[in-house]
């Protein structure tokens, strides 16, 4: 099944079933599957809705599930039939996109497609849908790696990343950099690194230098302060 997953997306699928473990869950679920996802990439919690936390997102899962003794990594807990159609949603997802692996975005819209699972309310509750998913699936693959992307209507045959650079609107600074998915407006807020900051400029980079239709800007730097504690 995961024959045509990237590294990243196959470390997801490991890291949900740590989750799953931490949990003393007999089965692993869709919001393990989140877990991962936010686990191997720390940018995803920034690019899927910029307003929560990593650890917003666990603290809402624990409260939500029965305390229960942590089962031993050894095991090797099997996929819910919930979690089993997200990865066949996901490998759909790829398919419909014409992309021959399957990476954390189809994951992410597999998710999605699965509306009345825990780990999909999580999403949807934090305003993210599978509708801008699908657009920037579209686009190209959020993760960034294509065999050609489409700029101005011309193809470039090399390979074309999608990345938000977070910089100190105070000193220029470079905070860090991110995959993106979701590009937030000026006057934004946003947790990254556990700290909040509002956003105060956006400018995209495009790979070919021109003003053409930003269809696949190959970076986006957001120009940012600190939002004190109240």
């Amino acid at each position: 099944m995961l024959e045509r997953y990237t590294e990243k997306a196959r470390r997801v699928i490991f890291f949900a079933r740590y989750e799953a473990s931490q949990f003393g869950a007999h089965a692993i679920e869709t919001e393990h599957i989140l877990l991962g996802l936010l686990r191997e990439d720390k940018g995803l919690a920034l690019s899927l809705g910029l307003r929560f936390s990593v650890e917003e997102i666990r603290s809402e899962i624990e409260s939500a599930t029965m305390a229960a003794e942590k089962t031993s990594t050894s095991v090797d807990l099997p996929l819910s039939e919930e979690s089993k159609r997200v990865l066949k949603h996901a490998a759909e997802e790829a398919d419909n996109s014409e992309h021959k692996y399957v990476g954390t975005e189809h994951l992410l819209a597999g998710l999605l497609r699965e509306p009345q699972t825990f780990g999909a309310r999580l999403l949807e509750k934090r305003g993210f849908t599978l509708d801008a998913v699908r657009q920037l699936l579209k686009a190209g693959p959020a993760a960034g790696i294509s065999s050609g992307s489409m700029l101005g209507g011309k193809v470039s045959s090399h390979i074309v990343r999608r990345w938000i650079e977070i910089v100190s609107e105070t000193d220029g600074t470079l905070l860090g950099k991110v995959p993106a998915i979701h590009v937030p407006a000026v006057g934004a807020e946003l947790v990254f690194e556990e700290k909040r900051f509002q956003v105060r400029r956006v400018i995209h980079h495009l790979t070919n230098g021109e003003a053409v239709e930003m269809l696949w800007p190959e970076k986006i730097v957001l120009h940012v302060t600190e939002v004190e504690h109240d």
